[in-house]
């Protein structure tokens, strides 16, 4: 009989929570603008965990979103998204397919990092060699890292690294490529087509500058990869520890634009200047793209100038950070919540997918 008493009443805390964290979020809703609600029940770890989300959607996915006073660029397609939350801030023609040069090159070093252990030994294979375009001129039968491979993939931008690392991971380029596209598959990307590991002109290669963003954002999660795309440069060594390669960074916004902490640069005449990067400042974080873009550098300097102007982001809770007690339920986020927000206009027009989880004994899960 007790039992049964004790289970209704956590029933009726968990209920009385359910509702309180209901209203604070349609509250949020209301502050941030127009919002769609959710509620649902998923099990975790068997324990029933009850959930909400905040989907405060303002626009429509497929049509641009063009904030007033975005600066005029030159790029054939352009994004601009929260490198914290994903968020879309601005967007140009960002549905269009178009080929993307080397930028291909943060997919490779996604699927390879999922894949490879970074401290594993790689013998150079015949067919990473003499690759077309840009190399970081690997010999057949050379013993190298995959560590040293994604350096000279992400700031050099060698083709025979990407090669090399596609071998290592999937054993020939082909399954590489294949599993480049199952991974675009598993991102929700529509738009998006690789044919190669690396960004040469082929058929059937192409992306969008709204799904670029979200492969980056993806990227940007892995702390190797943060750490690769935001170093000017590089020294690889050899089996016997001295020094055999020197890499440099092509992105010219590191050490020139305040905040920069990556990304990518790609460049072939079909292609165009191709430019994804991120920068961080104050908590507040972006990842902008520019596909066939000839005033790249210049133009993301003045995005970036305009995003760290009108927005920032606001952190609500941490992952893991027990948030507070309602009817002696403890409430916590298994995910850190936050949003991006415009500094002045509250009722801004921007993507947010929010979770909030609890259950009824959260320190225990």
């Amino acid at each position: 009989m007790k039992k049964k008493k004790h289970s209704r009443e956590l029933i009726t805390h968990c209920t009385r929570a359910f509702f309180i964290l209901t209203f604070a979020i349609l509250s949020l809703g209301g502050l941030y603008g127009k919002s769609g609600f959710t509620a649902y029940a998923p099990q975790r770890n068997g324990t029933p965990v009850i959930s909400t989300v905040l989907d405060a959607r303002t626009h429509n996915e497929s049509s641009d979103l063009n904030p007033h006073g975005f600066p005029q660029t030159s790029a054939r397609a352009l994004c601009l998204i929260s490198g914290d939350t994903g968020e879309l801030l601005y967007c140009q023609n960002g549905n269009e397919a178009l080929p993307m040069a080397s930028t291909t090159k943060i997919m490779t070093a996604l699927v390879a990092l999922e894949r490879c252990s970074a401290d594993s030994v790689v013998t150079v294979p015949r067919e990473a060699c003499n690759i077309e375009g840009s190399s970081v001129y690997l010999r057949e039968g050379e013993k190298i890292t995959v560590r040293d491979l994604l350096y000279g993939l992400m700031l050099e931008s060698g083709n025979d690294a990407a090669c090399a690392l596609a071998i290592a991971s999937y054993g020939s380029v082909d399954k590489f490529v294949t599993a480049m596209n199952k991974r675009a598959r598993e991102l929700g990307l529509v738009s998006t087509s690789f044919a190669n590991p690396h960004g040469l002109p082929a058929e059937n290669h192409y992306t969008t500058a709204r799904e670029l963003a979200k492969i980056a954002y993806t990227a940007m999660q892995n702390p190797l990869f943060r750490e690769i795309v935001k170093t000017k440069t590089y020294t690889a060594n050899g089996e016997n520890g001295e020094p055999t390669r020197y890499f440099s960074n092509h992105n010219r916004l590191l050490g020139s634009y305040e905040g920069t902490v990556g990304i990518k640069t790609g460049y072939t005449l079909s292609a165009g200047r191709c430019l994804v990067t991120s920068a961080l400042r104050d908590g507040t974080s972006f990842i902008a793209v520019t596909l066939g873009d000839r005033n790249d550098f210049a133009d993301h300097r003045a995005m970036y100038d305009f995003a760290f102007e009108n927005f920032r982001t606001v952190h609500f809770a941490k992952k893991g950070e027990v948030c507070g007690i309602f009817g002696g339920v403890k409430m916590g986020s298994f995910e850190e919540i936050a949003f991006t927000v415009h500094k002045d206009d509250e009722k801004s027009s921007f993507d947010t997918d929010i979770t909030l989880r609890m259950c009824s004994d959260f320190n225990n899960n």
